[in-house]
C-alpha cells in the first residue's frame, strides 16, 4: 500500500513541479518511498491498533453478554435434532447420534469428528469433507459453520470469548477453543439468540 501511494506522489510532483526532468529517476522512486513510508508509518500503525482495540472492546462486551445469556438459558429443542449423522470414509462407516456431536474440523481432504461416547469427547478422523458434513447437519438447528474450517454444535458451547480477530468458543470436553470468523459473527449472534431462550 505504501508503495502504491509513494508512486502516485512520485508522479504528481514530477508532474506538478519537475516537468522539465525525465519522468523516471531510481533515486526520486526511492526517495519518495522512503518519504512516504517514513511519514505514513505511525499514523498507519496509530489507527490499525485503535481499530484493532475498537473490534475488541465490542467483541469482548458481546461475549459477556453472550456468556451471561448462555449460563441463564437453555436450547430450545426440535423434532428435527433427532437424527443420526453417518460418515462413509472407505469401507468404513461411522454413525453418531446428532446430539453426541461437539464439533467437526476440516483438516485438507479429511474431518476430525468430535463426539461424546461414554462420558467423554473421542476425535475420528475420517476422508470427507467438511461441507458434505454441513449438508447432512443442515437437518437440525444445532449446528452452526462458525469457520470454513470448524462446525460447532451450538448447545455444546460453555463459554466465548471475544478478541479483536472476532470470537473464540471453549466446547464441552475439547481443549483448545474454535474460533468464529469475524465475518460470521453477526450470523453467529442471531444464531445464538434463536437457539438459546432464558429458563
Amino acid at each position: 500500500m505504501f508503495i502504491v501511494i509513494a508512486l502516485a506522489n512520485y508522479t504528481f510532483t514530477w508532474y506538478y513541479f519537475h516537468l522539465n526532468i525525465p519522468f523516471f529517476s531510481a533515486y526520486g522512486v526511492f526517495r519518495t518511498i522512503y518519504t512516504t513510508i517514513a511519514v505514513g508509518f505511525v499514523p498507519y500503525a496509530a489507527a490499525t491498533l485503535l481499530q484493532q482495540n475498537q473490534h475488541y472492546r465490542e467483541h469482548y462486551k458481546k461475549a459477556l453478554e453472550l456468556n451471561e445469556h448462555i449460563s441463564k438459558s437453555q436450547i430450545q429443542e426440535s423434532a428435527s435434532d433427532n437424527f443420526s449423522l453417518s460418515i462413509e470414509s472407505g469401507r468404513e462407516v461411522l454413525t453418531i447420534e446428532a446430539e453426541n456431536i461437539v464439533a467437526v474440523e476440516a483438516i485438507e481432504n479429511y474431518v476430525n469428528v468430535y463426539y461424546v461416547f461414554e462420558g467423554s469427547v473421542q476425535k475420528k478422523m475420517m476422508r470427507n469433507t467438511l461441507s458434505q458434513i454441513e449438508q447432512q447437519l443442515s437437518e437440525s438447528n444445532e449446528f452452526y459453520r462458525c469457520h470454513r474450517s470448524f462446525i460447532v454444535n451450538v448447545s455444546k458451547i460453555k463459554s466465548v470469548e471475544g478478541n479483536s480477530q472476532g470470537y473464540r468458543l471453549s466446547l464441552e470436553g475439547l481443549e483448545e477453543p474454535i474460533p468464529v470468523s469475524r465475518n460470521k459473527i453477526a450470523a453467529f449472534n442471531a444464531k445464538m439468540k434463536a437457539m438459546r431462550m432464558v429458563a
